[in-house]
């Protein structure tokens, strides 16, 4: 699976399919659930084993349509 990212100037980076590593770019699938935790915590790069920090953010959003009127 291909994932795309984001990288700013200050050398962070930005995905919104998972964790990137900032050191070495590896791609971590979000397949456990401390992944949708709101929080900022140290990951530890399954690729690199070198240490990160990551911030998890949710976003909500909504969808609406137009009712119909009732008819009698």
């Amino acid at each position: 699976m291909a994932y795309t990212y984001a990288e700013f100037s200050n050398g962070e980076l930005y995905s919104n399919s998972g964790p990137v590593c900032p050191h070495c770019k590896h791609e971590h699938s979000p397949d456990e659930a401390f992944y949708f935790d709101e929080s900022t915590a140290e990951m530890e790069c399954e690729a690199c084993a070198k240490t990160f920090a990551v911030s998890i953010y949710t976003s909500t959003s909504w969808t609406t349509s137009p009712k119909e009127p009732a008819h009698d």
